[in-house]
């Protein structure tokens, strides 16, 4: 148990981490996924960006599935006896997946849920954004400033993003060669901070 819910922890040794936690007190479900860990196959999934038949990544597709069964199970056990939002999130590839899964679930359950993805690489082509784009998945891609890894796959190999984008904000001059350090998930904290304190305080 967790304050307020149940956590639930999906490892795959080192080839991938995600959890799921089920907030009693606010009635929802929400499920993450890690990003990219310092292992060689974790990192060749990155580059495996040919898209299968659904037009997504290969890569981050052969993620999904080392989650699929579980996280399918864990959705349609927390829509009983009622139905509860449910939210998908991740940082880089997993940001990817987090976008990824949103479709898979959606259509395999026939119900809408949400995703926010941070810093997340190109999930599939433009025939899986025009079909996510349809879906019912509110899904929202959160850019720091210019970081790099959110324009990759290339526009030319057809790489596309699904959903609306939020851009947070950093100066110019992290265009010039701040691309990468935009993408820490530190990062990421503290311009997502910084968003609040300007927004609500």
């Amino acid at each position: 148990m967790f304050s307020g819910g149940t956590l639930t922890e999906y490892v795959r040794g080192d080839q991938g981490y995600a959890f799921s936690f089920h907030d009693n007190e606010n009635s929802r479900l929400i499920v993450a996924f890690r990003g990219t860990v310092g292992n060689v196959k974790d990192w060749a999934r990155n580059f495996k960006f040919l898209p299968n038949s659904q037009g997504i990544h290969t890569g981050f597709w052969e993620e999904w599935l080392m989650f699929r069964d579980d996280i399918t199970a864990c959705v349609r056990d927390a829509l009983r006896p009622c139905h509860v939002p449910v939210y998908f999130c991740g940082h880089s590839q997993g940001g990817a997946t987090a976008i990824i899964a949103s479709k898979a679930i959606s259509d395999a359950l026939v119900i809408p849920v949400s995703c926010i993805a941070y810093g997340a690489p190109r999930a599939g082509n433009k025939d899986f954004r025009n079909a996510a784009n349809i879906a019912p998945i509110d899904c929202t891609t959160v850019i720091h400033g210019y970081d790099l890894v959110t324009t990759l796959p290339p526009d030319l190999v057809g790489a596309r993003q699904p959903g609306r984008i939020y851009w947070l904000w950093a100066p110019i001059w992290h265009k010039l060669w701040r691309k990468i350090a935009d993408h820490l998930p530190e990062h990421y904290d503290e311009a997502i901070k910084r968003e609040m304190r300007k927004r609500y305080l």
